[in-house]
């Protein structure tokens, strides 16, 4: 639609473009509905486009002019690949109920009410999903339906300017392109919060660089502070068959942070989960145990005797 100014439009089903010094409104309780993977929302340069009531889309946003949606709904339900976020967008609420493909970020997206994961997921793309306090996390979160975060986080926002007098929990529903891989995080009483607080969670497929175990998990979470003064937190964090080097049951949640170690529970080998109570910092999570990892060593020559510690070297380069 190519829509005149101040104009409010009833249900549509078929491309939405508002042109420049147009102004295009969905008033509160209402629903829109832009029809087929190839029509698009279009609000181009010198536009205003609001969104007061819920957006359903099955083509792309493209957005390059004021977009007030802080209050919209936004749900992504088309077959094709869809992609939204283009230079950062609040939004109330974003669905999403894909039959297939992906939702792609382009660009930092901020949720101030519900994230709901039916069906699909969010490629973060190198971008920011921000869940401001408070955020519900709904719908079936699954391998299907989850955030990929393996390049982009995942950001929790926390009440600021406080001493928590009661736990807050949440569940960071992400992990990579085929594998979902959640992290539940607990914020324990007592713990002080900044000014903004937040922090972010991603999430590796590989083995950690500072594995020293034998049995291990080749997979690792990245979670980071800001503004978190005095934390103390719990986590659980899942993981998939396919992640297992060695014996499962030897291993433990572990935390690399300044350049050491520290485990903390056993792991469930049942339900694949690995898990850490009160703990007070912050760095990368991981699963390992039993004995140390071999270590290979390379003959460079020197001397000529083997005894000798110089003739050896655990780099086939010296």
């Amino acid at each position: 639609h190519s829509i005149a100014p101040l104009y409010t439009p009833p249900a549509v089903t078929e491309e939405l473009r508002v042109k420049g010094g147009c102004f295009f409104k969905i008033p509160a309780g209402s629903n829109v509905i832009v029809a087929g993977t190839s029509n698009n929302v279009n609000n181009e340069l010198g536009a205003t486009f609001t969104v007061l009531g819920n957006l359903f889309l099955e083509g792309a946003w493209n957005n390059t002019a004021t977009a007030n949606i802080s209050s919209a709904v936004v749900q992504f339900q088309g077959s094709g690949a869809q992609s939204f976020g283009s230079g950062g967008i609040t939004v109330d609420g974003i669905s999403i109920n894909k039959p297939s493909n992906n939702l792609t970020l382009m660009g930092n997206i901020t949720v101030a009410s519900t994230l709901t994961l039916t069906s699909g997921d969010i490629d973060l793309n190198g971008n920011d999903i921000i869940l401001q306090n408070g955020v519900v996390v709904g719908g079936t979160p699954s391998t299907s339906s989850h955030v990929i975060a393996t390049s982009g986080n995942v950001v929790q926002e926390y009440p600021a300017s406080t001493t928590l007098v009661a736990p807050i929990s949440t569940t960071i529903p992400i992990g990579d392109a085929v594998n979902y891989s959640p992290m539940d995080f607990t914020m324990n009483t007592g713990s002080v919060l900044g000014v903004s607080p937040s922090i972010s969670f991603s999430v590796v497929d590989a083995v950690h660089p500072n594995e020293d175990k034998a049995d291990h998990i080749t997979r690792y979470w990245i979670v980071t502070p800001t503004n978190i003064t005095t934390p103390d937190f719990d986590v659980s964090y899942s993981y998939v068959d396919a992640d297992i080097v060695g014996v499962e049951t030897n291993m433990f949640a572990r935390k690399w942070a300044l350049g050491v170690w520290t485990d903390y529970n056993a792991v469930n080998a049942v339900a694949n989960t690995l898990t850490g109570n009160n703990i007070t910092s912050f760095s990368n999570f991981g699963g390992g145990g039993g004995g140390a990892l071999p270590i290979e060593l390379y003959w460079v020559g020197g001397n000529g005797l083997w005894n000798v510690s110089g003739n050896w070297s655990n780099s086939s380069g010296g």
